[in-house]
């Protein structure tokens, strides 16, 4: 059972001591020029490369993979977040070069295939849904049966009552 008394005590943040968190210290690297270095000599060291075309022969997507990458290196300090959406895009192409030069087929997970539905779905659906009169009708006959406000005391006919015997 979670207990809702166990979160944190409001405000702790701003007297606790969170320098040992890397993204709350000044990134590694602070100019595209140096972080498109790292992160290509660090995708193309033999070990991550082949784990990350591994992910893609197995479905994972170009655009999934960079964000995995670009969240990994804020997480680690390595740079800010405003510069990893910089560095999105010579991620991304780096990864598809990866992919073109070792033959592996990928996805670049930009392709929205689905149909957006129109008036005609949304009106069908809608009268799906709607009660009749005659249920509504029930369902008020029943509210001004039982006269309970919210705060009322519960008594013996309430559901509430009904399933806890």
């Amino acid at each position: 059972m979670v207990n809702v008394f166990d979160g944190p005590i409001p405000g702790a943040n701003y007297t606790s001591d969170t320098r040992n968190y890397p993204w709350h210290r000044p990134p590694e690297y602070t100019t595209i020029d140096e972080a498109i270095d790292y992160i290509s000599d660090t995708l193309t060291d033999e070990k991550t490369a082949f784990a990350i075309l591994d992910m893609m022969e197995i479905g994972l997507d170009i655009v999934t993979i960079t964000n995995l990458l670009i969240m990994k290196g804020v997480s680690k300090g390595k740079w800010a977040l405003d510069l990893g959406l910089l560095l999105a895009g010579p991620v991304s192409h780096i990864l598809v070069i990866m992919a073109k030069g070792y033959g592996v087929k990928y996805e670049m997970g930009l392709d929205d295939n689905r149909v957006s539905p129109g008036k005609a779905y949304f009106k069908e659906v809608s009268k799906e849904n709607r009660p009749t009169k005659e249920e509504v009708a029930d369902v008020k006959a029943e509210v001004q049966s039982n006269k309970m406000g919210f705060m009322a005391m519960a008594n013996a006919q309430s559901p509430v009552e009904e399933g806890i015997e």
